[in-house]
């Protein structure tokens, strides 16, 4: 396979043969291609279409852009698309160079790369790791997981490290995690193309960020693929889950980093997958108490500096770093994130024994809301003579709370019209409810 490929490589540009990482199953090899005035596109043809491949590139004139274009082992070709400099590069000390990960998947003959910024200043070096992966991923486990709290909110399934086939097993063996108590789950997504199995990609992406980065391990804590599947990330020692990731722009403390393989700028998640990242945060937010439905001072990057500021425990990869800085996760999936905060609040709510302790069913025939142009009421049978009450945004701001609640009003004349959560708890019964507040 490799004489194949060197032969290929003398045909356009003489690219030289770099390093090669391989593991049991997957092997990835590294060359050097050169760009200059005569030559601003290249090719790689590959001789083993069964391979699941991904591509790594890095380039050191990060002001050069780049796009690429594949041929199938059926001969159909594709467009040319965008290779889109990946913004992440800021993590774990690296260099201010361009850098992107295409994942391609099975049945690939040919690649091309095309340099397309003009009056470039040539030539230009372009690093391109090339990964073929064989590795046939497991059953779905459960890690032991020591610092979790008594919790009656599910748990899900998720492949292990081992489980998904990561080179380096469950621990990282070269280096010692960090850590710091989470506080904060930042969604993301990767941006790119995610054909399956998901395995592959999640292979892929602990590749790129380990030996095209010079990470230390992969990036994020946790994975969901577009079926629902999660997926552990960066290692941990002795069961303790609150390892610093580095996903969040170099400040990456008291984050867990959640990213949702696809890539979701102009469309949306598949409802399995949107339905797994709500489970799995309402899962962990009840684990580590984490209230979703507040906001803590965390260290988020402000004028270019982490700066320790108020930030939602459920926020995007954006509302850490700022619009300017990513886009991540993706314009189209960002507009519902204020629903999927409703509902993982509404759902935490519902389980979380740090707010109910029990929840009865004929406690709902008890309780009753109404509004009118003052506000809302809660009215509950006689049986019951105290209640706390709240009124939650959709961003998870308590707006109101009262501990001895007696039938008041709750003003909604100053809210924006938007709809809320009603929570009302009493004698150890727990009911929340949506309510629509309009307001001229």
């Amino acid at each position: 396979m490799r004489s194949l490929l060197i032969i290929c490589f003398l045909l356009f540009s003489l690219p030289s043969l770099l390093m090669s990482q391989t593991y049991d199953g997957f092997r990835s090899v590294r060359h050097s291609l050169q760009f200059n005035q005569d030559l601003l596109t290249q090719k790689l043809e590959f001789n083993q279409v069964n391979d699941y491949l991904s591509v790594a590139l890095k380039w050191e004139d990060i002001k050069s852009n780049f796009s690429y274009r594949i041929t199938t082992s059926d001969g159909k070709i594709g467009e040319w698309t965008l290779i889109e400099n990946d913004v992440h590069i800021v993590e774990e000390n690296s260099n201010q160079v361009g850098n992107a990960l295409v994942i391609l998947g099975k049945g690939i003959r040919v690649i091309e790369i095309k340099l397309l910024r003009e009056k470039a200043d040539l030539p230009i070096n372009l690093s391109i790791e090339v990964t073929h992966d064989n590795i046939n991923g497991l059953n779905d486990n459960r890690d032991d997981i020591t610092n979790r709290n008594a919790c009656t909110c599910e748990e899900l399934p998720y492949f292990n490290r081992e489980e998904w086939g990561c080179p380096w097993g469950d621990e990282s063996p070269n280096f010692i995690p960090s850590y710091s108590e989470i506080s904060h789950m930042v969604i993301h997504h990767q941006a790119g193309n995610a054909p399956e199995p998901y395995d592959a990609v999640v292979r892929a992406i602990w590749n790129y960020h380990v030996n095209t980065n010079g990470w230390d391990d992969i990036g994020y804590n946790w994975l969901i693929a577009p079926n629902g599947a999660v997926y552990k990330g960066r290692a941990w020692l002795n069961g303790d889950q609150n390892v610093r990731g580095a996903h969040t722009c170099a400040c990456n403390s008291n984050k867990m980093g959640i990213c949702l393989l696809g890539n979701f700028t102009t469309e949306l998640p598949p409802i399995e997958q949107y339905d797994a990242l709500k489970d799995f945060m309402v899962w962990k937010a009840c684990e580590l108490s984490i209230r979703p439905d507040k906001e803590d001072e965390v260290s988020r990057r402000l004028e270019g500096v982490c700066t320790i500021a108020a930030l939602s425990n459920i926020s995007g990869h954006k509302d850490v770093c700022g619009a300017s800085y990513t886009e991540c996760p993706g314009n189209s999936f960002y507009s519902m994130i204020p629903q999927l905060k409703l509902e993982t609040i509404e759902q935490y709510l519902s389980c979380a024994d740090t707010l109910n302790t029990a929840v009865s069913e004929d406690f709902v025939n008890d309780i009753k809301i109404t509004q009118n142009s003052a506000g809302i009421k809660v009215v509950l049978s006689d049986s019951y003579e105290i209640a706390q009450v709240r009124l939650i945004d959709l961003n998870g701001q308590i707006l109101y709370e009262s501990n001895s609640y007696f039938g008041n009003i709750i003003p909604t004349n100053n809210l924006l019209s938007n709809v809320y959560i009603v929570s009302v708890k009493a004698d150890g019964r727990f009911y929340n409810k949506k309510v629509l507040i309009l307001n001229e």
